[in-house]
């Protein structure tokens, strides 16, 4: 986890292939991560659901205002970084207050509100998510011999993202997990 950019200078040098968070990126620092096919998993949610519901939630007046100060440059830094090219994988820091595990979706509304298309933050959760965590050879993709959980939702995620809150079966390994019908 790196958020400032002489952190991210450090990790990036020392071949971390991986920059959690990044909040405060700079040109060079992007053109680095860009080089060496660092990845960027942004974590946007994390800071911004604190930032907006953290006072009703209950938690410390400090951690709001942190993460109220924090969010304008960590949009600027993803925004930054998906511009030049960066690999952005999805992760959603779970575990954070009000960031809740199995809850990626607000993460991915965050990536497409700040500029990625849909099919860009579906990747980010997929494919580059795979790869980021060196395991691109066998999940991630829906390919021949690679693992697999896929879920069937109403609409279309790569047209319109919060479709993937919208799930009508959930197959994991082969089999049926869930299933809602209308």
């Amino acid at each position: 986890h790196a958020m400032a950019a002489s952190g991210i200078s450090d990790a990036i040098a020392a071949g971390i292939t991986s920059i959690e968070h990044g909040i405060y990126l700079t040109e060079e620092i992007v053109a680095h991560m860009r080089r060496d096919g660092t990845f960027l998993v942004p974590t946007l949610n994390a800071p911004a659901a604190i930032a907006a519901g953290g006072l009703a939630a209950g938690i410390p007046e400090y951690m709001v205002r942190k993460s109220e100060v924090v969010v304008p440059p960590h949009v600027a830094s993803f925004q930054l970084a998906h511009r030049a090219g960066v690999r952005i994988a999805a992760g959603a820091d779970s575990g954070t207050p009000l960031n809740f595990h199995g809850s990626l979706l607000p993460e991915l509304e965050l990536m497409v509100k700040y500029g990625m298309t849909p099919l860009e933050a579906i990747r980010s959760a997929t494919t580059i998510a795979a790869d980021c965590l060196g395991l691109g050879g066998v999940t991630g993709r829906i390919a021949a011999g690679h693992a697999a959980d896929l879920v069937v939702v109403a609409g279309d995620p790569a047209e319109r993202i919060q479709a993937l809150g919208e799930l009508r079966l959930v197959l994991a390994a082969g089999r049926t997990i869930r299933r809602e019908i209308d």
